[in-house]
């Protein structure tokens, strides 16, 4: 099987004191033979004048130091040969950076430190957060937990009422990136899905062969769904969950629950400003789930033969 998450992107923060992010990255390539980049940016500190940086006035040293330090972090948490490579920036904010460093590579995966943002200034303001989950095309593994749980499980999220071509690819993009982290520490998988309850409404169905024929139910018709998605995927073997409740507020819920390591959920929703002032699923979940999340995103491809 081959590996969706082909070259990792890791984003540093100072915050990341633990190195949980880099981590997790070398969990993931030691188990697909993956190549990382590391990326630190320092534009604030060199041209915000908040900062009190501190830095010497020839960046060059600076950044080879900030390299050591990367490489030394990197050699204590694994003494495999994986591909890596980094990059310090200062130049351009981190933003801009980030989408250079995307366009020009082929990255499949980017990781980051979770860090809630304000979400009045992302109304004038484009935030890394606000890129990475909303802008950036690519999966988005926002670190979280930080606890060592006995068992790791894995909470995949699909969306059985949207059946647009999109949200089906996407959907098999969530259990293919189940598939793929199942191995890494042997993970349990759980598979939910929300629905919205029966009907209002009687329907009586009838066939002048066989008469009054029983009706399917809302829960019925998902779990043949599931089935079949779970049917085109030869190493998928979870619990499946049917839920019928909202899923801003179950998927949160079930998560802690469960006591889940990773919750995988899709997001297919266009940047508008309406969204940014209410809001999405995506943008509530990450801040309300407590475990880590990987945020997949439509295959461009995928989105151009719906449309």
């Amino acid at each position: 099987m081959n590996s969706i998450f082909k070259h990792i992107l890791v984003i540093e923060s100072s915050s990341d004191t633990n190195n949980f992010v880099l981590q997790r990255a070398v969990d993931v390539a030691k188990q697909n033979h993956v190549k990382i980049t590391v990326f630190r940016s320092f534009y604030k500190e060199v041209h915000d004048k908040k900062f009190d940086s501190g830095l010497p006035d020839d960046l060059s040293l600076f950044v080879l130091q900030q390299q050591l330090l990367i490489c030394e972090k990197f050699n204590r948490l694994t003494d495999e040969d994986l591909d890596l490579d980094i990059i310090i920036s200062w130049q351009a904010p981190a933003v801009t950076s980030i989408a250079a460093i995307i366009n020009a590579n082929k990255i499949s995966l980017v990781m980051r430190l979770f860090h809630k943002e304000n979400h009045l200034l992302d109304l004038f303001t484009l935030s890394v957060e606000r890129y990475l989950t909303r802008h950036c095309e690519l999966p988005v593994w926002l670190v979280k937990n930080n606890a060592q749980l006995p068992e790791y499980k894995i909470l995949a999220c699909l969306d059985i009422d949207d059946d647009t071509e999109t949200n089906k690819a996407l959907n098999h993009t969530i259990l293919d990136a189940s598939e793929q982290l199942i191995p890494l520490k042997s993970a349990e998988l759980h598979i939910l899905d929300c629905y919205y309850g029966e009907s209002a409404s009687i329907a009586i169905n009838y066939d002048a062969d066989s008469g009054f024929r029983e009706g399917v139910s809302v829960k019925r018709q998902h779990m043949k769904t599931i089935n079949k998605y779970v049917a085109a995927h030869a190493n998928i073997n979870g619990t499946v969950h049917l839920n019928e409740s909202m899923p801003d507020d179950d998927i949160p819920q079930t998560a802690d629950e469960l006591h889940v390591g990773l919750t995988i959920i899709g997001n297919c929703k266009h940047d508008h400003f309406f969204n940014r002032m209410l809001g999405d699923s995506s943008q509530f979940l990450t801040d309300k789930i407590s475990s880590d999340i990987l945020v997949i995103k439509p295959d461009r491809e995928n989105m151009m033969l719906a449309m």
